[in-house]
C-alpha cells in the first residue's frame, strides 16, 4: 500500500532533526540567572578541598566543559640569571636546584641555587675532557640578579692550567667524585626537624658504581653526610638506573619523604634491569618514586604511571616538586630528550659541541600529580621550545632547575640551562631566568563566544571565593554556586553574580555585593564557571 505524504509530519521531523544538530553543535551559555541543563551524572562522593587553593593542571575537578578549554602556558624566557664561567664550572655545569629559604637569617639572603660545576675542554688532539665536578652555591635577594659567595672552605685545582684556587663558591670537597655529580638539595618541613638538619640533600649514581648518599646542613653552605653508610646501594636497588637530580621533598599528607630517581622502562612501560641482569635492550629513560619516613631508611622504588600517555621521547630529569602555592599539587618539568640532529655540522663545529650531545636535541615538558605517583600528561606539547637561539638546538639545553620561585606577587621565576656542552672558551653556559604569571601553568580559556566549566562536588571550608583571572576588554567571568545535586543556590546564582572583568591575581567573588558564603561552608557544592574571551587560572575559599 502507497503511504500518503503529509506536509506536516514532514516538518515536524525536519524541526526535530534541526533542534538535535543545534544542541550538538552549539556549546551551552545560558543567559545570566538560567541553569545550564544537565545530564544527571552518576553519584560520586564530594571531594573536599578545605580553604586550599586549586589550579586547573589536570581534569581532577572537572566535571563538564562547553566552548572552554585547558590551554597550556608556556614561560617567557628574560636574563640571563649566571653564567658558569669561572675555571671550577664551565660547560658541563648543570642538575641546578633554587631554593626559597622563608627562615633565613636577616643578614643572609632569601633564594639560594646549587648546582655541578663540571669544567671541559678540548685537548691539543681534538679530544674532549672532562675534569673534577664540583657542587658549587650562589645567593640573590631577588632571584633575578645572583652573586657566587666567596667561601674559603674547598682548594680547587684546575686540572687544565695546573693553577690552585682557594678562593671560590664551592661548598663540597672537590675531592670526593661520589658526591658532586647530581646534589639536589632541598628544606626539610618535617615538623621537629633539628636546625643543624634542616638543609637536606640526596646525591648518586649507580651508572658509574657509584651509591646514594644523603648529606644534612644547618646553614645550606657547610654540609656533611648523614650516615657513614650509603643509603641506598646495588645490593637493594635491582633496576636501571644512571645519574641525573634527583628531587626529594617532605610530604606533610602522607608523613613522609619523596625522592625521584632516574630509572628506565621498556617499551611495555615495565622498569628494567639493571644490566646484566637480562634486560640490555634499549629502552626508555623513565622516573621513579621512592618512601622514607625518617629519610634513611627508603623502600623500593616504584614507577611513576602516565595513565595511556605515549611513551615516545626520553625524559631525562623529573625535577619533581610540591607548588608552595598549592602544596598538594606536585609539578614536573622533565627535560624531554629525541635522538634527531638539529644543526648542521658547520653549526655544531662553530659552537664547539661535544662528541656525545650532536645527535640528539632536548625541550621542556611538564606534568603533574596529586599522589606523587600517578602523573597527568594533560599536554604532550612542549611547556618550553628550544626556541630561536640556534645554540639551544643541541643535546642536553633547556633543562629546567629543581624548583620555582615567586618574584614578587604577580610572577613565577622558572630556569632552564643553555650552552651545555658547548666548548667554546670561555665557557657561555648559563642559567636562563623564564617568567610565568602566577598560578598561570595552565588556564581555563573561553573565546569570544564563551564558554563555561562545571566542577564536581566539592565541600570547602571558609566565608569568601577568590580567583586568578584575566579577560579582555570586552570579556567576563560570572559563577554561579550550586547545590551538590546541581541546582543553582539562591543568593549564588548566576544572575546574582557580579559581573567581573580584568585582569587579577587575587579577586574576591562577590553576589549582588555580598561576598560571604560562609552559609555553605562544609555542605556539597558545585561551582559553574562561565566565561567570555577570559582566562582562569586557579580558585581558592578562605577567609
Amino acid at each position: 500500500m502507497k503511504m500518503r505524504h503529509s506536509p506536516r509530519r514532514s516538518t515536524r521531523l525536519w524541526a526535530v532533526v534541526a533542534a538535535i544538530v543545534l544542541t550538538l553543535e552549539v556549546p551551552s551559555m545560558c543567559e545570566a540567572g538560567e541553569p545550564a541543563t544537565r545530564a544527571a551524572p552518576a553519584a560520586v562522593a564530594p571531594l573536599r578541598i578545605g580553604s586550599r587553593r586549586e589550579l586547573f593542571t589536570d581534569r581532577f575537578l572537572i566535571e563538564d566543559m562547553r566552548g572552554t578549554e585547558l590551554r597550556l602556558h608556556s614561560p617567557q624566557r628574560k636574563e640571563t640569571a649566571i653564567v658558569f664561567d669561572q675555571p671550577w664550572e664551565g660547560a658541563h655545569t648543570g642538575y641546578v636546584t633554587v631554593l626559597a629559604d622563608k627562615d633565613h637569617p636577616k643578614d643572609s639572603p632569601q633564594f639560594r641555587m646549587y648546582y655541578r660545576g663540571w669544567p671541559s675542554w678540548f685537548d691539543k688532539d681534538g679530544k674532549a675532557i672532562r675534569g673534577r665536578e664540583v657542587t658549587c652555591v650562589a645567593l640573590s635577594e631577588d632571584g633575578i640578579r645572583w652573586i657566587k659567595p666567596s667561601l674559603t672552605l674547598y682548594e680547587f685545582t684546575d686540572q687544565k692550567s695546573g693553577s690552585r684556587v682557594r678562593t671560590n663558591n664551592i661548598v663540597l670537597p672537590p675531592d670526593d667524585p661520589a658526591a658532586s655529580h647530581n646534589f639536589t638539595p632541598f628544606i626539610d618541613t618535617r615538623p621537629g626537624v633539628p636546625a643543624s638538619e634542616r638543609f637536606k640533600a640526596l646525591t648518586g649514581s649507580f651508572k658509574d658504581g657509584r651509591p646514594f648518599w644523603g648529606y644534612v646542613s644547618g646553614d645550606g653552605i657547610h654540609w656533611r653526610k648523614i650516615s657513614k653508610e650509603p643509603l641506598l646501594n646495588k645490593k637493594n636497588w635491582p633496576l636501571r638506573s644512571d645519574g641525573c637530580s634527583i628531587p626529594c621533598f617532605w610530604s606533610d599528607s602522607d608523613k613522609c619523604y619523596f625522592a625521584y630517581f632516574r630509572i628506565w622502562i621498556d617499551h611495555n612501560k615495565q622498569p628494567m634491569a639493571a644490566p646484566g641482569a637480562g634486560n640490555d635492550e634499549k629502552g626508555w629513560r623513565w622516573f621513579g618514586r621512592a618512601r622514607s619516613e625518617d629519610f634513611i631508611h627508603w623502600k623500593d622504588v616504584e614507577p611513576i604511571s602516565c595513565g595511556d600517555a605515549p611513551v615516545e621521547e626520553h625524559l631525562y630529569a623529573s625535577e619533581v616538586q610540591p607548588y608552595f602555592r598549592a602544596p598538594h599539587l606536585l609539578l614536573s618539568f622533565p627535560c624531554r630528550m629525541v635522538y634527531k640532529k638539529a644543526l648542521s655540522d658547520a653549526e655544531l663545529d662553530n659552537f664547539k659541541v661535544g662528541p656525545d650531545n650532536r645527535q640528539n636535541v632536548n625541550d621542556g615538558a611538564f606534568m603533574t600529580s596529586r599522589d606523587g605517583l600517578r602523573f597527568e600528561r594533560t599536554f604532550m606539547e612542549s611547556f618550553l621550545r628550544p626556541g630561536l637561539d640556534r645554540r639551544s638546538w643541541s643535546g642536553r639545553n633547556n633543562y629546567a632547575a629543581c624548583g620555582v620561585l615567586s618574584a614578587g606577587p604577580e610572577e613565577l621565576s622558572l630556569y632552564y640551562t643553555q650552552g651545555m656542552d658547548q666548548l667554546a672558551e670561555p665557557s657561555r653556559s648559563h642559567l636562563v631566568r623564564c617568567t610565568l604569571r602566577t598560578d598561570g601553568f595552565v588556564s581555563v580559556h573561553a573565546p569570544y563566544r564563551g564558554g563555561e566549566l562545571l566542577t564536581k562536588p566539592l565541600i570547602f571550608e571558609g566565608n569568601s571565593l577568590e580567583i586568578n583571572y584575566a579577560t579582555s576588554a570586552v570579556g567576563e567571568v560570572r559563577i554561579e554556586v550550586q547545590s551538590g545535586e546541581g541546582r543553582p543556590i539562591e543568593g549564588f546564582t548566576l544572575s546574582q553574580c557580579d559581573a567581573i572583568f580584568g585582569d587579577q591575581i587575587s579577586r574576591t567573588v562577590t553576589w549582588a555585593g555580598n561576598a560571604d558564603v560562609s552559609r555553605i561552608s562544609g555542605k556539597p557544592i558545585k561551582l559553574r564557571f562561565v566565561l567570555k574571551d577570559a582566562d582562569l587560572y586557579s580558585f581558592r575559599f578562605g577567609q
